[in-house]
């Protein structure tokens, strides 16, 4: 039997606050990315992935982990199959110890980003998360990003995980 992937990435935020009078109870406010959360099934079409990436990162100081999802044979989603995608959908980055910078490689770098160089720093328990919704965003030649060790002394680790389709 082949392998059948799916995924739900679920982005959100609910706040809320007691004011005082005079007005009586809790008003609250929410943005989510989709209700329940962003939903694809098994394919290669919008709406649909066929890759799951996940990997718990450890670099040394001032180390760099570099990704590039379109080179074939350079990553291998939880189930050993190759990644080559045409399409990424969904992205989490969490830091777990130290801090790390998602960084925009010099060249070929995901779209999400606006120049090289840009980058998001995240110090431990902090994460990221991106919902390239259901078209997800097309990678031809930008499709490369980084993660780098910022904190230095004993390095950072982080957890990463993506989902896309080929």
């Amino acid at each position: 039997m082949a392998a059948v992937s799916s995924a739900r990435l679920v982005i959100s935020l609910v706040g809320s606050v007691v004011p005082a009078s005079p007005v009586a109870g809790e008003l609250t406010a929410s943005l989510e990315n989709g209700s329940g959360g962003a939903r694809w099934t098994d394919g290669q079409a919008s709406g649909m992935v066929d890759r799951v990436y996940r990997v718990e990162g450890t670099l040394a100081a001032a180390a760099v982990d570099t990704y590039d999802t379109l080179a074939a044979g350079s990553l291998r989603d939880i189930n050993g199959s190759v990644i080559d995608l045409d399409e990424i959908k969904g992205l989490v980055l969490k830091c777990v110890t130290g801090s790390i910078k998602f960084l925009a490689p010099a060249a070929n770098f995901l779209t999400f980003f606006g120049a090289a160089g840009d980058y998001i720093n995240l110090t431990a328990g902090q994460m990221i998360a991106v919902d390239f919704a259901t078209a997800g965003t097309l990678l031809t030649t930008s499709s490369k990003f980084n993660v780098v060790d910022s904190f230095g002394g004993s390095g950072s680790t982080y957890s990463l995980m993506f989902i896309g389709s080929n």
